[in-house]
């Protein structure tokens, strides 16, 4: 977009770092300190940046690195992967533990990874997970919502400024890409939520109070 080469160089910095640092797993672990082995998020970050790679080298190793890091990324954490199915459900999570946290905006970013494979494999199962978690995230957006403002998680973590006006952006990709209205009208909503001076000082002083709380 800005044809600035500092912007090219990093993205070269990161292509290689993601193949140089990718174990035979497919994965890159960097949540050790989190307590868990991977993330979805960081799964599907670097899947949209080997495409990338692969579109602008034309080598079949970067695409092929996309397609081993898209297969952890799909597999079940109770098999080492960083995905949650729950009867025709399938959740994504940034931190991959046996305890569900559904962090909403690592769930989003993975989805922008499983898309960007979508376009470049012609494995049909990627297409159908990415239409089965979509349908997930529409029906549970629900539960991320208190009535004034966005939930970080599902553990009851009520989301920062940063991380709502995060969630509003993500929805309206996500809209823009898929057309689903309810993410429109998610965004909408958390939209007029942050204008609400009331909600948001209510939602920053609560937010302060859970920090203080749980200070980790």
């Amino acid at each position: 977009m800005t044809n600035e080469k500092i912007y090219y160089k990093q993205f070269i910095n990161s292509v290689r770092w993601l193949i140089d640092n990718q174990d035979i797993q497919g994965g890159w672990n960097v949540l050790n300190s989190m307590g868990c082995k991977y993330s979805a998020m960081a799964q599907g970050e670097g899947v949209s940046v080997l495409t990338r790679a692969f579109i602008e080298f034309n080598d079949s190793k970067y695409l092929n690195a996309a397609v081993k890091a898209s297969e952890l990324m799909l597999k079940p954490i109770k098999n080492g992967g960083t995905a949650r199915y729950v009867k025709d459900n399938l959740y994504f999570e940034e931190f991959a533990k046996l305890k569900p946290s559904l962090v909403l905006n690592g769930w989003i970013f993975t989805i922008f990874g499983l898309f960007d494979i979508v376009k470049l494999s012609d494995d049909k199962n990627y297409a159908d997970m990415l239409n089965i978690t979509l349908k997930t995230l529409e029906g549970e957006l629900v539960n991320y919502d208190c009535g004034y403002w966005s939930y970080y998680d599902q553990c009851g973590h009520l989301a920062s400024p940063f991380y709502h006006r995060l969630h509003i952006a993500q929805l309206n990709v996500l809209y823009d890409l898929f057309h689903i209205k309810n993410f429109k009208v998610i965004s909408e909503r958390w939209e007029s939520y942050l204008l609400n001076k009331f909600k948001k000082a209510k939602a920053i002083i609560f937010k302060i109070w859970q920090k203080i709380k749980e200070p980790g």
